[in-house]
């Protein structure tokens, strides 16, 4: 069986350049999303989740409401 995933687009708050990271919440269907557009249940994965940005170097975690 193979795993699939969704990818978001993270904005940096630092630089604002983006970061592709996958989510495994939602339906995994390979899509990719924007952070503001990203069904909640894809997100819902990403949260409280630390990322660094591969411009700057900053280190940020993701925060959501749902």
């Amino acid at each position: 069986m193979s795993l699939m995933f969704d990818q978001v687009l993270l904005p940096c708050p630092n630089c604002g350049a983006y970061k592709l990271v996958q989510s495994k919440g939602g339906w995994c269907r390979i899509d990719t999303f924007e952070f503001d557009t990203a069904p909640n249940l894809v997100l819902a994965d990403l949260v409280d989740e630390e990322n660094t940005c591969d411009e700057c170097g900053v280190r940020f975690v993701v925060k959501a409401k749902f």
